[in-house]
């Protein structure tokens, strides 16, 4: 018996040490820095997801909200894509970065990447030897020299029928625009990836719509006709070939510390659907425009969940980008704003350019973190973040500083406490690059296609 008192007498001094053996470990590990996956969404807007998720039509989102961070975003008004997806990425408003929109202000010249005043995220990545991709981000022609590959917005301009250059829908040397990608040789590698307008058929676009006949005129009357002809097949061309592109990039030139793609079907289906989606005008918007007030219902059923079924592909391509994910990868899903009904309530406005359209953006967006260094299952309380806040978090779970100038904050609600206890903000005063921007300006021959595309989308008069 005194033998066996001893002996737990001695255990009792070795589990402490036992204990410290154990642990010791564990309060030395300090999470690895983030390697971001960015997917831009133009115009997600909960109120189209949230009941999407209720019945089970978009799995991969359904994961991020299980097994994620998710949030409403603010976005900065207007919410002008050029402006507020540079916001996004420079961490600094209009004001600063100086995109206003999509023309400068009494002309019809684009902004494009020559006159952004700072640097993006994709630069200063550059300066610290990261390796960056970016795809299809707004106002970036000229492709910048960075660390790694660009394949700028310009590069999807379709060449249609005859002497026609239009904005979305195709990437190919044809078009003989310089500077669309970074490197200049790497256009060669994409053209297999390459999904142009003329590439997308009847059975592609029945995905969104459900169109009994395809030859009936009724389909192909004003507004309706130049989205199914026109505004659809290049939107989703473009959004397959940037897909595709970005997915190739992570495949074969890969892994990357940051990289980025963009997905605008989900902005154009609402501004060209959004009134079979929310009925509440329609027939003062059929009457305005002079339709059949008899094919209101033929046309809700062909058009009704378009909306809808934009969604679900994307939320497909989000399903991609996750079944490959590695440990050290953090996915950020994110709009610029939201959408919702027309601003004027009444679906059109007489003195708008708009007022062929019933659906129009909205103040809130949406914000998603999946993956490394974030928290499982929460929903952001409270105010919610701003554009400007996306990349000084983004910087930050990527274990690099911020400049002084920037003028959003670290969204420390969304990362894991166990990163956020052994990492603190790094500020400094400059990244010592911001000289080299917004000194050139260059002209693009196909800036006046960009305008026409966006009259035809109502943001230009």
């Amino acid at each position: 018996m005194a033998g066996s008192r001893k002996r737990i007498k001695a255990y009792l001094h070795v589990l402490p040490l036992l204990a410290i053996l154990v642990l010791f470990p564990l309060t030395l590990y300090v999470p690895q820095p983030s390697r971001i996956i960015m997917v831009g969404l133009d115009a997600a807007d909960w109120d189209i997801i949230n009941p999407l998720l209720e019945v089970g039509r978009l799995p991969n989102i359904q994961r991020i909200v299980d097994g994620g961070v998710i949030s409403k975003i603010e976005t900065d008004e207007p919410s002008i894509s050029p402006a507020v997806w540079t916001t996004i990425s420079t961490g600094v408003t209009r004001k600063a970065h100086g995109l206003a929109g999509f023309v400068i202000p009494g002309t019809n010249t684009p902004y494009n990447s020559s006159m952004r005043k700072v640097p993006a995220v994709w630069n200063i990545l550059s300066h610290y030897g990261k390796h960056v991709g970016i795809v299809g981000h707004w106002t970036t022609w000229p492709a910048e020299k960075v660390n790694g590959e660009m394949v700028s917005s310009y590069v999807s301009y379709d060449p249609g029928e005859g002497a026609r250059l239009y904005y979305k829908g195709m990437l190919r040397k044809e078009t003989n625009i310089p500077e669309q990608t970074y490197p200049p040789g790497l256009i060669d590698d994409l053209e297999p990836y390459i999904v142009t307008s003329n590439d997308i058929t009847h059975e592609d676009l029945q995905r969104f719509f459900n169109i009994d006949d395809w030859n009936d005129p009724d389909y192909y009357v004003k507004q309706l006709g130049e989205a199914l002809t026109y505004i659809i097949p290049w939107t989703h061309a473009a959004d397959k070939t940037h897909f595709d592109v970005f997915e190739y990039l992570r495949h074969n030139k890969g892994p990357y510390d940051y990289i980025f793609t963009y997905i605008e079907g989900t902005d154009v289906t609402g501004h060209r659907f959004w009134q079979f989606y929310n009925t509440e005008y329609l027939d003062q918007a059929m009457e305005h425009w002079g339709y059949d007030l008899s094919k209101k219902e033929k046309y809700i059923k062909a058009f009704g969940d378009t909306i809808n079924r934009y969604y679900e592909w994307a939320d497909e391509c989000i399903g991609e980008v996750i079944s490959d994910m590695g440990p050290r990868d953090t996915l950020i899903v994110l709009s610029d704003h939201g959408f919702g009904p027309f601003k004027s309530g009444a679906g059109y406005s007489e003195d708008d350019e708009r007022h062929t359209f019933s659906g129009d953006h909205a103040h809130f967006g949406v914000i998603m973190f999946y993956g490394a260094n974030v928290k499982k299952g929460y929903r952001i309380q409270g105010p919610p973040p701003r554009l400007t806040d996306v990349m000084p978090t983004a910087l930050t779970l990527m274990k690099l500083p911020m400049a002084q100038y920037l003028e959003g904050r670290v969204i420390w609600d969304a990362i894991s406490d166990r990163f956020a206890s052994t990492y603190r903000e790094q500020w400094i005063r400059s990244y010592g690059i911001e000289q080299q921007f917004g000194k050139q300006t260059k002209e693009n021959p196909l800036d006046q296609e960009l305008v026409r595309r966006m009259k035809s989308l109502g943001y230009l008069q």
